[in-house]
Formats: structure tokens, sequence, C-alpha cells
């Protein structure tokens, strides 16, 4: 019991969480996109909330190999985060119901 609790340890702590990729962010924040334009409100802030947490965990994310994947990367993270902040903050100004949010 004691052995096979240490084995499990021992492999969760080799196994780190995969790191969100760029597509991954491209993906929210397109989906993000795709609630403005149906002006979902509820979409829009669970969309735009995501965006923000994959654009945050893309620039905390350890370096790549390629330097330039990791400037784009990164580059792409600081586009994306005002844009998902102002689509949050304006779906939050015209939401109807205030106690919701």
């Amino acid at each position: 019991m004691l052995l096979s609790s240490i084995a499990l340890a021992l492999s969760m702590a080799m196994f780190q969480a995969p790191q969100p990729s760029s597509g991954d962010l491209a993906s929210a924040y397109k989906e993000l996109q795709g609630a403005e334009e149906k002006k979902d409100a509820d979409l829009i802030k669970k969309c735009a909330v995501e965006t923000l947490n994959l654009a945050k965990a893309s620039m905390k994310a350890p370096p790549d190999q390629d330097a330039e994947v990791q400037k784009s990367r990164i580059q792409f993270a600081k586009e994306v985060m005002p844009h998902a902040e102002y689509a949050l903050a304006t779906a939050i100004n015209t939401s109807s119901d205030h106690k919701a949010v």
C-alpha cells in the first residue's frame, strides 16, 4: 500500500499538466468573436473568461525551444487579452440582469 502510494506520487510529479497551445487560445478567441456576432451576453461572458484564462496561461507557459514560436505565442496572447476584457465588460454593462453578474 505504501509502495503504491509512493509510486503514484512520483508518477504525478513526473508528468506535468499539458500546457495550453496557441491553437487552444486561437479557437477560444474565435468562439468569443462568434458569441459577439450573435450578441449573446451569457456566451460572451463564458468565452471571454475562457479566452482570458488561456491567454494568461499561455504567457506563463515554459519557454519553447523555438524562440520565434514563443515570441509569437506571447504576442498573440497580449493582443487577445484586451479584446477579451473589453468584450466581458461590454457584456456585463449591456446585461439586463445585473444581479447575475
